[in-house]
């Protein structure tokens, strides 16, 4: 036995292999919802692969890699889910356009489930607007990809008319190292600019944000598209669609890092242009890893403005910014001197969970923060990988609650669980303890990098 003081790991040798020789480890190749130059981490042994490797001979035995933090989940937890084939529309209609009123379909699986699945198609999304090429873009969640309306750094999909929801998904790029404007948008933001709705300017301005972020909206939002429309025209038709159809409006605006900073911009403006227009249903924001919006003062600017397009009557448009951080990710505390739109007053900071600040109407922000990946190489905690594995069976089910139904957060021991045989064993052997912290998975494992 080996133990890696670095990541706390243990390595067993293989009996046809000396310590002078590497031990391999098991590896998952790159997901294609990734972006491109994100590797993901490496695979945490099941206990499958312990028996497998108990009974194997010898000479067919590899290294095990055993992870305690990877086992502390419920036992019917989802593992894996294949954004290509969830029914995204439908998703959303349960989960996220009906709060504490969704109910279980019959054959749609319980609703955690369903809750994952919306949050692995998000995923998936700010990872596939990372690819320039709209050739190789793939559809999402049965959504088509709609490449006239799509450009390099920013994509859109949409729901076929036979829903029963028009469900949209817009997504922005992240930080794309070989693009010199992505750099220089990044660096602009350093500065603050004042913000104007390019959807309209007289809507509600929210004081002064990253010029960067600003000046990337403003683009997208003014470029033509289609059949030469600009995003107002093209949002006010979706919104046409849904009333001639009698159904409720579903935008879901989508980023990772520099996206994902422009995506809470992007939907303040969407929010606010499609409230005063009379359209009913939801706009959602679901932001990984985060940079700081604007100078202070915008967080409350962000929700009051809001919160007075949102109505308490049936059918009103509402809204929900979902921050999903990871401790010690060096680029959600930048740009110096600005603000996130709301940060739980910091009182989330060092620990996992979910955290939310209540607006009035129907306007709500949600903060799930996770634990570090490495304490070592900070720049692993900004990855959009990691949180495929945190979506799947990282996340309790009452942060899945808190993050859909805004109901509150149980305390501390609402969801201990009796520690089994086997999440006792492998804390013993990780050196870690028997039980995750209520409302986060433990750290994910390490990439190679």
């Amino acid at each position: 036995m080996l133990r890696s003081f670095s990541t706390g790991t243990l390595f067993r040798l293989p009996d046809d292999v000396s310590p002078a020789h590497p031990v391999a480890t098991a590896q998952v190749p790159a997901s294609a919802f990734d972006s491109p130059t994100r590797t993901p981490p490496r695979r945490a042994a099941s206990l499958d692969d312990l028996r497998s490797y108990a009974t194997a001979r010898p000479a067919s035995r590899r290294a095990v890699v055993i992870r305690a933090s990877s086992e502390c989940m419920a036992a019917d937890r989802v593992r894996t889910i294949d954004p290509v084939r969830v029914d995204l529309a439908s998703a959303l209609r349960q989960v996220d356009l009906t709060p504490g009123l969704a109910r279980p379909r019959p054959g749609t699986g319980n609703l955690d489930a369903r809750r994952r699945e919306v949050l692995e198609c998000m995923r998936a999304c700010a990872g596939e607007a990372y690819t320039a090429d709209l050739g190789k873009v793939s559809d999402v969640g049965q959504l088509r990809f709609a490449a006239e309306m799509s450009s390099p750094t920013l994509k859109c999909w949409e729901s076929a008319s036979r829903h029963d929801v028009q469900a949209v998904v817009v997504a922005f790029s992240g930080t794309r190292m070989e693009e010199a404007d992505d750099l220089l948008c990044d660096l602009k933001s350093q500065m603050a600019h004042p913000h104007i709705n390019p959807l309209d300017r007289r809507l509600p301005q929210l004081g002064h944000v990253g010029a960067g972020w600003q000046e990337r909206w403003q683009a997208e939002a003014l470029a033509r598209r289609g059949d030469g429309q600009h995003m107002a025209e093209i949002l006010a038709g979706y919104a046409a669609a849904a009333r001639e159809r009698r159904q409720p409006l579903s935008v879901s605006v989508v980023g990772h890092s520099l996206g994902a900073v422009v995506a809470t911009l992007a939907s303040f403006d969407i929010a606010n242009f499609l409230g005063t227009s009379g359209a009913h249903g939801k706009v959602s924001t679901y932001a990984f890893n985060p940079p700081r919006l604007g100078l202070k003062g915008v967080e409350d600017t962000y929700r009051r403005a809001l919160a007075s397009l949102a109505g308490p009557q049936e059918g009103a448009l509402r809204f929900t910014l979902r921050q999903f951080t990871r401790n010690m990710d060096p680029i959600q505390s930048v740009p110096l001197f600005m603000q996130h739109p709301d940060w739980a007053d910091g009182t989330h900071r060092g620990r996992g969970g979910t955290y939310a600040a209540e607006a009035r109407g129907g306007v709500r922000i949600v903060t799930y923060n996770d634990e570090a990946a490495s304490r070592v190489n900070l720049s692993l905690n900004h990855e959009l990988s990691l949180w495929k594995t945190a979506i799947a069976s990282g996340m309790s089910d009452a942060a899945l609650h808190s993050l859909f139904d805004g109901r509150p957060k149980p305390g501390p021991g609402a969801e201990a669980l009796r520690m089994s045989r086997r999440r006792f064993f492998l804390s013993l052997v990780d050196g870690a303890p028997g039980q995750c912290a209520s409302g986060a998975g433990g750290p994910p494992r390490r990439s190679g990098a």
